[in-house]
């Protein structure tokens, strides 16, 4: 135990008997990273016998009983791992021993707030720390400053996902190893998410062994494994002679890092590291004897389970001898597709985009057997995604050719737009965090970007669209701006809006922007335009919206003609309808009906660790002869299928979505109008504070009492299964459609 340690005990027990002589019933917390910490730790205390200390981790028998005991307050002295438990809530601890700091300002914060609960009985909360010895960022060492800001720091970590930094401490508390694996986590690592997989028999997995990686002129610097022996991560450093002097009196310095894990349920082993295959080879070598390398056709299932898939390259093997190999990219995915499909060529590498549950995400996976994806994240998130590959590559069931069924091809456009367009939003590019940050200018004047609708695209004739452009001004209501053309050309396309820009480093011309980023179109029969191409997949085209997802409701004498409830809250309006309908089953429920909505209702609920968001799109029934009649007209779903398939935007966007909501709430407050139909605006304030370390869970309903469920029409099932099928395909959730008998 080093003198710091003993530093820390001393003060924090000085400060509990202070405040207990003053007279507060105060307990402290003695934080360590892991159970071997916290038993050492625990030494120290334990020779304070009268403050009667106590160990708790997992590991320790009889933990209900000592849990009872600690509520109690039998022991002043709490030594354990983190903070005794999500949830768990003792106001008396007052003081706090942190002998092992937190990385994350994210979490500290967190940990320290369960500390500071206000109750003026219990006075001020104290905790102790070693600020002589830092291994954090500059965050952190603003934090453990004195005199620190800590409102510029709780400021500046606010919009980081806590979930993800304690996901991340948790992972490295596992590794038993504290010295070697302080230090590799202290260099915060970001890998390249790869890897390579072996099916691997469990007696033939030998993680110790990694700790003979040292070689000619490679040596062993770092070395840890976590308590489970199915992760291993080493670190060494290379020395090469450079390449232009014949000489060994310079050389090159590099550091290699080494990723072993284990997947034991299901025998299989990923490799990954930084250098090159030799390398890679040779780290394999020594954990793992007589692995199998997973490669060929297995490798591509990986693939599994993207929706909306694109190929962005693709290589070839092919068995000629004039061309053995060649690489595609682009529209020409079409060609590569049918070669495939033929067998006249055999996929060597494919990289592809997409959604999977709800995320977009990238998969690349190649013959060799190598799997990555684009990005570089902690090493925790590459375990995960190794668990994620493995499913796949051990499931037998997925065979690698019906992938191929998934993937969107590209047809060009010619001669004339497509008919059956009824949805049109902003390009892929610009994703709803980057919405809020932009702004449309037109004629000088300036609209956020969220603020502005996109209509339904108008055929002007067969070769130009017009898309209406409008703004939502504070009251709900749409003004006309000006409207968006794009002209078909014989080859390629060209976007005409004269008076319009858009905010990005600096004002550009919109049309200039569109010509290279385009606008995202769905047609009818679930195939979507970008540009002058038409991306599609065999099985997304011209699906009709299932059955079993329409559920009938009886309106009643609801006015069905009538949409809204208006800030008088009209009850006999589809809308006002539908809010009795659903009030019971949530604790919050929004009204953000007019132009620049989310949706018409938005439907709040929490459950444990996850905040449940019901997004409800209502529309109206037209009058016909002075009557609102439900009926099979296609007309009735356009609308509201192209608000349901925009919303789908506001996956995963956390505090924005609730920033949105608290916006729209306050600028209608000035109008007179109360949003916040159930629950109040405190509640939707927690909430925004909760979805950094909750799951939001997103659902999507279609409310339109114009469709009748016994003469729904094909046409009617064509427009709804689009959008069905875009929504599911990027968020992973079914859609509810209400409908009239």
């Amino acid at each position: 135990m080093d003198r710091s340690d003993q530093a820390i005990a001393d003060k924090a027990v000085e400060l509990l008997r202070e405040d207990i002589q003053a007279g507060y019933n105060h307990l402290m917390l003695v934080r360590a990273k892991s159970q071997k910490r916290a038993e050492a730790l625990f030494e120290i205390y334990k020779t304070h016998a009268d403050l009667n200390p106590v160990l708790i981790h997992s590991k320790v028998p009889n933990q209900a009983r000592i849990f009872e005991e600690i509520v109690q307050k039998k022991y002043r002295i709490i030594v354990c791992v983190d903070m005794l438990g999500e949830g768990f809530d003792l106001p008396e601890l007052k003081i706090a021993a942190i002998h092992d700091q937190h990385r994350s300002p994210a979490v500290t914060l967190q940990f320290i707030g369960r500390l500071t609960r206000v109750d003026n009985s219990l006075g001020n909360a104290k905790f102790v720390a070693n600020i002589a010895n830092q291994k954090t960022d500059h965050q952190m060492s603003d934090l453990y400053k004195e005199s620190a800001d800590w409102g510029s720091v709780i400021r500046d970590v606010s919009q980081e996902k806590v979930s993800k930094e304690i996901e991340k401490e948790s992972f490295s508390g596992q590794f038993s190893d504290e010295k070697d694996a302080d230090t590799i986590f202290g260099f915060n690592p970001n890998p390249k998410i790869s890897a390579t997989a072996y099916h691997l028999s469990p007696k033939n997995w030998m993680p110790e062994r990694a700790n003979e990686i040292s070689g000619n002129r490679e040596k062993l610097q770092y070395i840890s494994i976590n308590d489970e022996a199915d992760t291993v991560i080493v670190v060494t450093k290379r020395e090469t002679l450079v390449g232009w002097a014949q000489t060994e009196a310079i050389f090159n310095t590099s550091w290699l890092l080494y990723l072993a894990f284990y997947n034991k349920p299901e025998n299989t082993l990923f490799i990954h590291t930084s250098g090159d295959d030799m390398q890679s080879n040779r780290f394999l070598n020594l954990v793992a004897n007589d692995p199998v390398r997973i490669n060929g056709e297995p490798t591509f299932r990986s693939l599994h389970n993207i929706k909306l898939m694109k190929l962005q390259n693709v290589g070839l093997s092919r068995a000629r001898k004039d061309l053995r190999f060649t690489m595609h990219v682009g529209h020409d995915i079409n060609q590569v597709i049918s070669e495939i499909e033929k067998g006249s060529a055999k996929k060597s590498n494919v990289f592809a985009t997409g959604f999977e549950q709800g995320d977009r995400t990238t998969v690349g996976c190649s013959h060799k057997g190598k799997i990555w994806e684009m990005n570089s994240s902690p090493i925790n998130y590459w375990v995960e995604w190794c668990k994620n590959i493995s499913k796949k590559l051990n499931d037998k069931t997925i065979d690698p050719s019906d992938l191929l069924k998934n993937v969107m091809r590209a047809e060009k456009i010619e001669q004339k737009w497509p008919e059956g367009l009824f949805y049109s939003d902003w390009p892929e590019s610009i994703a709803i965090e980057n919405e809020q940050k932009r702004s449309i200018i037109f004629q000088g004047k300036r609209f956020n970007l969220l603020d502005i609708i996109l209509g339904k695209p108008n055929y002007d004739d067969d070769q130009t669209l017009s898309i209406p452009v409008y703004f939502a001004d504070t009251d709900g209501l749409e003004h006309l701006l000006t409207a968006i053309n794009i002209k078909l050309l014989e080859d390629g396309y060209k976007t005409h809006c004269p008076g319009l820009k858009i905010s990005l480093s600096k004002e550009v011309p919109l049309d200039e922007y569109l010509d290279s980023e385009p606008l995202v179109l769905l047609s009818v029969d679930g195939s979507m335009l970008l540009g002058n191409y038409r991306y599609f997949s065999p099985n997304s085209v011209d699906i009709k919206l299932p059955i079993s997802l329409l559920e009938v409701w009886d309106w009643g004498t609801t006015k069905i003609h009538q949409e809204s409830m208006r800030a008088e809250k009209r009850f006999d309006s589809v809308q006002g309808f539908t809010y009795n309908k659903i009030a019971e089953d949530y604790s919050i429920v929004f009204n953000d009906d007019g132009a620049g909505e989310i949706a018409d209702l938005v439907a709040i609920r929490e459950s444990k660790d996850v905040i449940h968001i019901d997004l409800f799109h209502c529309k109206y029934c037209s009058l016909t002869d002075g009557a609102a009649i439900p009926g099979a007209r296609v007309n009735d779903v356009y609308e509201v299928c192209g608000q349901a398939s925009r919303s789908v935007r506001w996956l995963y966007t956390g505090e924005k979505f609730f920033d949105r909501l608290m916006e729209r709430y306050q600028k209608s407050l000035l109008t007179g109008f109360d949003r916040i139909l159930k629950g109040l605006p405190q509640q939707l304030e927690i909430l925004r504070n909760k979805c950094h370390d909750h799951e939001l869970v997103f659902k999507f309903a279609i409310v339109q009492p114009a469709i009748s469920a016994a003469k729904i029409s094909s046409g009617q099932l064509a427009v709804l299964g689009t959008s069905y099928s875009y929504i599911k395909s990027i968020s992973g959730s079914d859609i509810r459609v209400v409908v009239s008998p």
